[in-house]
């Protein structure tokens, strides 16, 4: 039996789905070109793979949307085109009806879900920043370790853990916790047999305004 944190990552989910703009936040009408690079560690074994969102815009107010993903031996590729203001509610349709989709990216979604309580915060994240909060008799500390620069913007390196054990580090931007990065080390955010899970964004391209 899942304990509260679990079942509240479960509702982050369902949430971070709708709210967390198409796999990762990042604008779409704004980028012509993502590559995520995937890992997961699932019963002892490693399995690699990818996924490629290309995005060009259809007219003033859609957008055509190529993806392709691959984990393992599981590949799928879709082309579709969307309204702008309907991107949230595809990405949605899209992960609930590819449960190999949604088994890697549930997670990811719950591990930003995990920075709602920081940014309704306001919270503002420099190197050193530090905060603590506690519900339940658990303790959630959100850290940042150190900063670098990625595709032209300040990203800052977090580490979340849960009673003083560290269960998810991500490499997160400045201004919209936008994750370039996300290591997923809690098993009560991975599905059973999973010992990690690993997403990076290697490659990103704007499009010219």
């Amino acid at each position: 039996m899942r304990s509260k944190r679990g079942l509240a990552l479960i509702i982050g989910i369902i949430v971070a789905a709708f709210l967390l703009q198409a796999c990762g936040g990042l604008d779409l009408q704004k980028t012509e070109h993502q590559h995520y690079y995937l890992r997961i560690q699932e019963n002892g074994q490693v399995t690699e793979g990818h996924m490629i969102i290309n995005s060009n815009p259809v007219g003033e107010d859609k957008l055509e949307i190529s993806i392709d993903f691959k984990l393992g031996d599981t590949a799928f590729t879709q082309t579709m085109t969307t309204k702008i203001d309907e991107i949230e509610e595809v990405f949605g349709t899209l992960m609930f009806t590819n449960p190999v989709m949604l088994g890697f990216y549930g997670p990811l979604f719950a591990s930003q879900a995990m920075l709602f309580p920081l940014m309704m915060t306001g919270g503002q994240i420099s190197e050193g920043f530090k905060w603590e909060t506690t519900q339940d008799g658990e303790t959630m500390t959100y850290q940042v370790t150190s900063s670098e620069t990625r595709f032209g913007m300040k990203a800052y390196w977090m580490e979340i853990l849960t009673d003083h054990e560290l269960v998810v580090k991500m490499l997160v931007t400045e201004e919209d916790f936008i994750p370039f990065v996300v290591e997923i080390k809690d098993p009560e955010m991975l599905e059973a047999g999973q010992q990690g899970l690993y997403y990076e964004l290697v490659d990103l391209r704007l499009r010219d305004q």
